[in-house]
C-alpha cells in the first residue's frame, strides 16, 4: 500500500475522504430536510454559521475560507439580505468592501437551526466513545488544515501535470 510523506497510508486517507463525501450529502439531506421550511439553503446557512461564529466579514473573506468564488458568495449573501437575514455595515478597515453582519431575525433563525441540529444529534447513536469522536473531530481537523494550506494553485497545476510540480 502506497505511504504519503508522513508514513501514513494514502489507502486510509482515501477511506476518510470517501467517507467525507458520504457524509456531507447527508448532511446536505438532512439540513434541507430540517431547516427547509425556512426558505435559507445550505450555501446561505454556511454564511450565516460562519458570520455567528467569526462576526462581521466582508465577502471576500468570507469566500477565502472556501474553495468557492467571491461571486457565489456574493449571490448567497444578496439572497440574505433580501430576507432580512443579513445586512451590510460600513468597514472602517476598507471603504468599498461592506462588512455582512447578521440581523437579529439572522441570529435567531440561526440560533433554531443549531437547536434542531442538536436535538437530532443527541438521538443520533454511532456506537463510538467520547474519546473516539474527539480523535476523530482531531483527525478532520488536522487534514482540513493540511488541504487548507496547500494553495489551490499548486492543486490545479499538480492535477494537470500528472502530479509532476
Amino acid at each position: 500500500m502506497m505511504s504519503g510523506r508522513d508514513g501514513k497510508s494514502i489507502g486510509s486517507l482515501m477511506a476518510i475522504f470517501d467517507e467525507s463525501r458520504k457524509i456531507f450529502h447527508r448532511l446536505k439531506w438532512i439540513a434541507e430536510h430540517l431547516h427547509g421550511d425556512s426558505g435559507v439553503s445550505v450555501g446561505q446557512r454556511g454564511v450565516m454559521q460562519s458570520l455567528l461564529q467569526g462576526g462581521p466579514q466582508t465577502v471576500p473573506q468570507l469566500a477565502r475560507a472556501r474553495p468557492v468564488t467571491r461571486q457565489h458568495i456574493q449571490a448567497l449573501v444578496n439572497g440574505l439580505l433580501e430576507m432580512g437575514m443579513v445586512a451590510l455595515e460600513e468597514n472602517p478597515a476598507h471603504a468599498r468592501s461592506k462588512l455582512v453582519v447578521l440581523t437579529e431575525d439572522g441570529e435567531r433563525t440561526m440560533r433554531g437551526f443549531i437547536r434542531r441540529e442538536a436535538e437530532l444529534l443527541a438521538r443520533l447513536e454511532t456506537g463510538l466513545s467520547e474519546g473516539e469522536i474527539e480523535a476523530t473531530a482531531k483527525a478532520m481537523r488536522a487534514i482540513s488544515a493540511s488541504l487548507g494550506s496547500v494553495q489551490r494553485r499548486r492543486i490545479l497545476r499538480a492535477l494537470t501535470s500528472g502530479g509532476k510540480e
